[in-house]
């Protein structure tokens, strides 16, 4: 491959012919193509064969791009955070409602203009712009709609149901009802699923949120949907809220977690403070957990045995009350010799 003089260009993330670069792992956003288009000025179809033999994936709509010329207010309405600079809006996946609506505020134009203006300029736009039941966003959206319900980005994935106890935790931030959250998601574009009828705000245990928060205090940062609770956290929330453990892991389950634990083979009466010691990664009582799924490491048993000045034996035997998979550990270390060599 011959090198060519505007090569730089079109792999720096700025246009400016150094760091940072664009990533390989990541689709090349239409407005990129088009802002490098019109900084080298080359075609777009010659930009996005250069890019390609680069190894890079470009998304969007590129079949729109030839024709289409960059407007001022373009930039803004692609930057995630409107603010007509990178990161831009991620085009594997559609334009969520929530942002056509920001942008929309933020620019003075109508939902629609702004949707079919990303159409234009290459990105996926899903929503129906005759179909939008709301033209403007009320105080509370931007809450309910991120991540961390702080208003900011990350956003909820709308690709994804919102999940019940996601729900919950938007209701009591905002003292709204369940079904008002639910209701105003849904609006909004996203899919929200409700265990049975859908509890009401009044019928939301106080525990839910201790017991889905990883510090067991009711906020976040909370547990992971994606991810199996381990036990520790089973353990430690049970003792936090004084219900037994299996209606701590039956509750979590009603809520849309993951518990993969076999309670019936643990002796979960028996466990003692040192355990959930011995079961942290750090050897602080605290998360990360050793991973369930994965033999505890050699190296592990000996600091452990080391920080609670207990035989590795005594150790071993701990860890496996609680389910956790060890090593021989007779077949793992070396053994004295006669005469001590």
């Amino acid at each position: 491959m011959t090198v060519e003089s505007d090569d730089l260009v079109l792999i720096s993330r700025d246009l400016d012919s150094t760091s940072p670069w664009l990533d390989l792992l990541e689709e090349v956003a239409p407005v990129h193509v088009l802002r490098a288009a019109e900084r080298t000025g080359r075609p777009v179809a010659e930009v996005v064969t250069r890019l390609r033999s680069f190894g890079f994936t470009l998304g969007g709509n590129l079949e729109v791009l030839d024709t289409v010329k960059l407007e001022p207010e373009d930039l803004q309405l692609a930057s995630r955070d409107l603010d007509s600079s990178q990161p831009w809006l991620d085009s594997s996946r559609p334009v969520p409602l929530i942002h056509l609506l920001r942008a929309a505020e933020a620019t003075g134009r109508d939902v629609a203009d702004v949707a079919t203006r990303l159409a234009a300029v290459g990105y996926r736009v899903d929503v129906d712009p005759d179909a939008i039941l709301i033209d403007h966003l009320e105080p509370d959206d931007l809450t309910i709609t991120s991540e961390d319900l702080d208003g900011s980005d990350p956003w909820l994935d709308p690709m994804k149901a919102v999940p019940t106890i996601r729900i919950l935790r938007a209701a009591q931030r905002t003292r709204r009802s369940v079904h008002d959250i639910a209701a105003r998601l849904t609006f909004l574009g996203y899919a929200v699923s409700l265990q049975g009828s859908g509890p009401s705000l009044d019928q939301v245990e106080p525990d839910d949120l201790l017991i889905t928060s990883r510090d067991l205090d009711g906020s976040q940062p909370w547990l992971d949907l994606d991810e199996q609770v381990p036990l520790p956290h089973l353990l430690q929330a049970a003792r936090r809220v004084r219900r037994p453990v299996h209606e701590v892991a039956a509750r979590l389950e009603t809520l849309g977690y993951t518990v993969d634990v076999d309670l019936s083979s643990i002796q979960v009466d028996s466990v003692k403070p040192n355990d959930l010691l011995l079961a942290s990664t750090d050897l602080d009582g605290s998360r990360p957990w050793l991973d369930a799924s994965q033999p505890v490491p050699l190296n592990h048993l000996l600091a452990a045995a080391q920080k609670i000045r207990k035989p590795i034996e005594d150790v071993s035997s701990r860890l496996r009350a609680l389910g956790y998979s060890v090593p021989d550990v007779d077949s793992r270390l070396p053994r004295l010799r006669p005469g001590g060599v």
